[in-house]
């Protein structure tokens, strides 16, 4: 430190002692007052030496820049500065001073002229503003600057060299931010283009119809038109706000139904996104419903496995009277048993309880009772096998803001249902990503990440705060999911107790502070002698302050990462991380991927997907499955 600190202040001198003794000369001695035999000394030696002499002071100036590399002056002498140099800035500054220091070195002749002084002082201060501000930011998050690419993984590029490696994804993403903070064009967009170059298949929950799906359409296309021949996953779209822009599937075809298990999750998945309370408490109406439609579920698959769907099952409960049903259900022992619950309430002649369960019910599944949705829901374009090796698939599930809460019970036994089929062993590698998860309910959600490792399915959950997921899933299973979830994104939000667990989960750094204490004492009646004393000390802080968080910019994320055998042998072992996520700009068969606006934000580009359905006659299918219904329930 003490050899640093020399060095500098005898380069500073030397300098100080160039500039000013050509401005000693120019400006405080007057030229006529001067001995002839000095002027005369004095341009002979500029004629000789003046070359050397600047070429002296660039160089040591230079040497001056080398010495800030590391550490600034600022750092270097207990300052911490506000303002910090990036790289635009600092190009600026060698060029500039590169064009003053080559006009310098050839003015040789003009040793008293004002345009020399200038130069002189012009280099000083690009100097000073190079060696005095940081190259970046005093790190208090560490985050890696090497990049660890295996054949899954994931990666986010930073400013100043930074990245974020998502080594194995199979252990799960969290990433939170609320409106505005960047977390889908920094994160979710990015994964889609990474996850179609690593050749995964999987699902997408597409909020906001068509924004996911339009990005994955450009690159899974694209892909598989550049690798014909290769087993490529094959692009399929659910959408219930455009139905020509929609393949159509049936989400309860009897083979998803293995078992009664099966069943009871897939029904409960429809009552918990009915009832929003329902995964706070269990009650008569909650086990009631579950298993009412458990037993419906049930009895399609055993008897009319060709009527198992979601439109018979909606006309089932919405246009015909409950004890017809319970009467077909009771024909049936295995259905039988699983309302025995709701057989008791009847014969015990606890009708309006039961009939209330009914009622609700009728109410719910009415919102249900949908042309566009009955359409969707009642073909068999594809299946819900999505990672299936011989058949691999990308399937966009999309919804707007406007139907989004009507449609939650469908779309949760949609993912509901792909889950299952997906964490299962020696499938393709597959990813599930959620878009505004905390829209949706579920079931036992938090158990896939806990066990979908070895079976190559990551799980990326988005949501706009902690709050909303222990509002839609409650407590527990709130903290269940987040702990399964081991790369965890965070970009900006409004609500503080996010920040604040933000805050604590990166955790304490270490941080050097200086303090000064002065002294004085008295060695006579006349004389003081007064001493400074200065001591550096460690003390731990908090890496991340709420405040921080609640401040990030668009792009900017804070987080943590989850490290990996192979992070060890490459060396990226930094657990946490905090940069600006730089998208990376790649061609595609359309052109290219995005590009950056003049104001810095990232414009994605897409490809609209096409229309390919033919219009149908809505009344004649939903009068047909009212008709099937009939015959199931023998009613005339």
């Amino acid at each position: 430190m003490k050899k640093e600190k020399l060095l500098t202040w005898t380069i500073i001198s030397i300098l100080m002692t160039f500039i000013f003794g050509e401005a000693f000369i120019r400006y405080w001695i007057k030229a006529e007052n001067m001995p002839r035999w000095f002027l005369v000394r004095y341009a002979t030696y500029y004629n000789y030496y003046g070359f050397l002499v600047r070429l002296m002071a660039f160089s040591l100036l230079w040497l001056f820049f080398y010495i800030s590399r590391k550490q600034s002056l600022a750092e270097r002498y207990g300052f911490t500065p506000r303002k910090v140099l990036n790289e635009k800035h600092r190009k600026y500054i060698i060029i500039t001073y590169v064009l003053c220091a080559t006009l310098g070195l050839f003015i040789i002749y003009l040793p008293f002229s004002f345009l020399t002084l200038f130069i002189y002082v012009a280099i000083v201060t690009l100097g000073f503003l190079f060696s005095y501000f940081p190259e970046k930011e005093i790190e208090r998050v560490q985050t890696d600057r090497k990049k660890n690419e295996t054949n899954y993984s994931l990666h986010l590029k930073g400013d100043n060299q930074k990245q974020v490696n998502i080594t194995n994804p199979f252990r799960g993403i969290l990433v939170i931010g609320s409106n505005g903070g960047g977390k889908t064009v920094s994160t979710a967009e990015p994964f889609i283009e990474q996850f179609a170059r690593k050749n995964y298949a999987g699902i997408i929950y597409d909020y906001k119809f068509p924004t996911l799906s339009d990005i994955a359409y450009l690159h899974f296309s694209a892909k598989k038109e550049s690798n014909k021949g290769e087993l490529q996953p094959t692009f399929f779209v659910v959408s219930f706000s455009d139905i020509s822009k929609s393949h159509r599937f049936n989400p309860l075809n009897p083979k998803y139904l293995k078992s009664q298990i099966y069943a009871t999750e897939f029904a409960k998945a429809l009552v918990v996104n009915f009832n929003t309370e329902s995964n706070q408490k269990s009650d008569f109406w909650v086990k009631s419903s579950t298993a009412f439609l458990t037993a419906i579920i049930w009895f399609l698959k055993k008897h009319h496995p060709l009527f198992c769907t979601i439109p018979h099952l909606v006309s089932i409960i919405t246009g015909f009277s409950y004890r017809d049903t319970m009467a077909m259900l009771e024909t049936d022992d295995e259905c039988a048993k699983i309302i025995r619950s709701v057989l008791t309430a009847r014969d015990e002649r606890a009708g309006n309880q039961l009939s209330g369960v009914v009622s609700s019910l009728q109410i719910d599944f009415a919102t249900l009772n949908d042309p566009n949705l009955i359409y969707v829901l009642s073909g068999d374009d594809f299946d819900l096998n999505i990672n299936d090796p011989k058949y691999p698939k990308v399937i966009c599930v999309g919804t707007d803001n406007h139907i989004a809460a009507a449609l939650s019970p469908i779309i949760s036994l949609i993912f509901s249902v792909a889950l299952k089929q997906m964490n299962e062993q020696g499938k393709h590698h597959s990813f599930c990503l959620l878009d505004e998860a905390a829209q949706i309910n579920i079931p036992r959600l938090s158990n896939v990440p806990a066990t979908c490792r070895s079976n190559k399915l990551s799980v990326i959950f988005m949501a706009q705060n902690l709050t909303q997921i222990e509002d839609k899933y409650g407590k527990p299973e709130a903290e269940s999911l987040l702990a399964n979830l081991n790369y965890q994104f965070f970009t900006r939000t409004t609500v503080f107790s996010t920040a604040e667990y933000i805050s604590r989960m990166i955790g304490e750094t270490k941080l050097v502070t200086k303090s000064e204490n002065q002294s004085h004492s008295s060695k006579g009646l006349n004389s003081t002698n007064n001493s400074i004393g200065k001591n550096f000390s460690e003390i731990e802080k908090r890496a991340v302050k709420p405040q921080d968080v609640l401040n990030l910019q668009a792009g900017e994320i804070v987080g943590i990462r989850a490290i990996e055998p192979s992070d060890i042998k490459v060396g990226t072992i930094i657990p946490t991380f905090k940069m600006k996520v730089i998208r990376e700009i790649f061609k595609t068969i359309d052109g290219m991927n995005g590009e950056y606006k003049k104001d810095g934000s990232f414009q994605t580009h897409s490809k609209p997907i096409p229309s390919f359905n033919q219009p149908v006659d809505m009344e004649v299918m939903m009068n047909k499955i009212a008709e099937d219904c009939k015959k199931m329930l023998r009613i005339s």
